[in-house]
């Protein structure tokens, strides 16, 4: 079975920073800029897996790509799938009373979450 690139790589650094059109150096110092030091080779190490990433640097990186950090998480690690982002992005966006609508359809559906332990 072939991988998609989400499951490749370890996180969502390297997605972001080529959609910010930012190589690794730029991103890096742009992290130290906003106060947390990250040299170069500790930042190619994180996007590719070989260094953990830590909510310190998640916060920051996020800052600096203008993503929230569970943005740069992998669906598999508790981040958000590109679909998952649209709906909260979209509900955010709506006046209250669409919002409450939403909100109901979510609450009546919570009887079909999670049925596999039920069993």
């Amino acid at each position: 079975m072939v991988k998609s690139s989400a499951q490749l790589m370890p996180n969502r650094i390297r997605y972001w920073r080529k959609q910010r059109d930012m190589s690794l150096r730029q991103l890096a110092d742009e992290v130290t800029l906003a106060g947390q030091k990250l040299h170069f080779p500790n930042l190619q190490r994180m996007e590719t897996g070989g260094r953990q990433l830590n909510v310190p640097y998640l916060e920051v990186l996020g800052r600096v790509l203008k993503v929230l950090p569970a943005d740069l998480l992998n669906p598999e690690q508790g981040g958000l799938s590109e679909a998952e982002r649209q709906i909260i992005d979209t509900r955010r966006s709506l006046p209250e009373a669409n919002r409450a609508m939403i909100d109901g359809v979510i609450e009546s559906q919570q009887c079909y979450r999670d049925t596999s332990s039920r069993t």
